[in-house]
């Protein structure tokens, strides 16, 4: 986890941008568990950068449709990881409309973490493809406006 943080904020450096929090996504439905490493890696961005965010995506408000965010977001406060009110934050229509569609496709299929690449390092953990189908459809979206 140390290994794939650092390589991570590296990368981010050196495209001018920063870590903003942690995310984790479970397998089954009903999982809205945090595992230990997840808080830990969490902790360790908070430490650096005192605004980062520990995100869950809540996989039963996943849908074709994406009427709500699908998403419990956290803050640290006083070290401890405390659920935000969703007024607190904003999901912009663009991203769930993308989400949308990028579930139709399953592109989750093909998302490689960081594990799989430490696996067979061939795997790109920064997944180019999907985030070139991302700007794609973002600009497809923004086309119909």
């Amino acid at each position: 986890a140390e290994v794939a943080l650092t390589q991570v904020d590296s990368l981010a450096g050196q495209q001018g941008m920063r870590l903003a929090g942690y995310y984790t996504a479970n397998e089954t439905l009903d999982d809205m568990s945090i595992e230990k490493p997840a808080t830990k890696i969490a902790d360790k961005i908070a430490e650096t950068y005192s605004s980062a965010h520990l995100v869950v995506v809540d996989n039963r408000r996943l849908s074709l449709t994406m009427e709500d965010a699908a998403l419990k977001v956290m803050h640290s406060v006083e070290g401890k990881w405390k659920v935000m009110d969703p007024e607190e934050y904003s999901v912009e229509r663009e991203c769930m409309d993308t989400t949308a569609v990028l579930l139709h496709g399953h592109a989750d299929k093909g998302l490689i973490d960081f594990d799989n690449h430490l696996d067979d390092i061939s795997n790109d953990w920064t997944n180019p493809h999907i985030n070139k189908a991302i700007d794609s459809i973002l600009q497809q979206i923004r086309n119909l406006k």
